[in-house]
């Protein structure tokens, strides 16, 4: 049980790296999501989080500042 556990944790960990590249290369690729990208590392934010941020940040209205 415990090595079914560590090869499905190790296979989790996996596709997370795919799709965290996916996104920042999909990210980098749209002007929108480039801007967001570019500019959140700068504050402090790590790359993980920036891309749990880019879909918030793209759900508010776009009149705020």
């Amino acid at each position: 049980m415990l090595r079914d556990a560590k090869l499905a944790i190790s296979q989790l960990e996996k596709r997370i790296t795919a799709l965290a590249t996916e996104a920042m290369i999909g990210g980098k690729a749209h002007s929108e999501l480039s801007r967001i990208l570019n500019l959140l590392p700068a504050t402090g934010i790590n790359q993980t989080s920036a891309i749990a941020l880019m879909g918030e940040l793209l759900l508010l209205p776009a009149n705020l500042s």
